[in-house]
């Protein structure tokens, strides 16, 4: 269609013509259309970078196996069990956000199941996808982490399907509140093993969308700021 109509005008009119009144706030909506597709720099809006994000769920060998091989693999060349393969290739694509941990995948997963010494962590079965059994080393600091090294926004995708407001707020203080916050269940001592609280500082709540349901998810600065 844009093809039709930008052969259209340059067989109907004169282009520099069109590019005048466009610039005069005079031209059509098919000429703005055409100017905007050739001429992308004199736009007049600005589209959040934040709209483009990308999704990193617990779906096959996107985390485990994947992006995410573990500090005892000796074969790839890792950081923190991160492949520094998959983040020079993702840096490239200056990933604006990153979606973490579902999908559908959110709505089982228990996010204080995932921090705290590796080797403590429980294991769970991942019923969405494969019934595999996943053993918690990639968590909340793991991806924060992957966001940081890689430039990226931090985008959590809260627990509505098993988990409770009280969970998602807790999350939400472990990560943004100082260290010597009161947090539910005596987590107030856990983040001394991996540095201060302060230093997450991700959390703001956001409502999206995913698989047709809706859930809760954190975002910082997502579409522009806080609505």
């Amino acid at each position: 269609m844009l093809i039709l109509i930008s052969a259209f005008f340059m067989l109907q009119n004169d282009f520099h013509v069109i590019l005048k009144r466009y610039l005069q706030g005079q031209a059509t909506k098919a000429e703005e259309i055409l100017i905007d597709s050739w001429y992308a720099d004199l736009g007049k809006d600005k589209i959040s970078r934040h709209i483009y994000g990308h999704f990193a769920e617990h779906l096959g060998h996107c985390i485990y196996g994947g992006f995410y091989v573990g500090d005892k693999n000796s074969k790839i060349p890792t950081t923190k069990g991160v492949r520094d393969d998959v983040v020079e290739a993702l840096k490239k694509l200056k990933v604006p956000n990153l979606r973490w941990p579902g999908g559908c995948f959110a709505d089982t997963y228990h996010w204080k199941d995932g921090i705290g010494p590796k080797d403590k962590r429980p294991s769970m079965v991942n019923k969405w996808w494969g019934g595999v059994t996943e053993d918690n080393s990639f968590g909340t600091h793991e991806f924060i982490g992957l966001c940081r090294t890689l430039g990226s926004e931090p985008y959590f995708a809260g627990n509505v399907g098993s988990g409770t407001p009280h969970e998602l707020r807790d999350w939400i203080e472990y990560c943004n509140m100082p260290s010597g916050s009161a947090l539910a269940g005596g987590l107030a001592a856990v983040p001394l093993a991996h540095g201060s609280l302060l230093s997450l500082s991700v959390a703001t709540p956001r409502l999206s969308r995913a698989t047709s349901r809706s859930r809760i998810s954190i975002v910082r600065r997502a579409c522009g700021g806080p609505s």
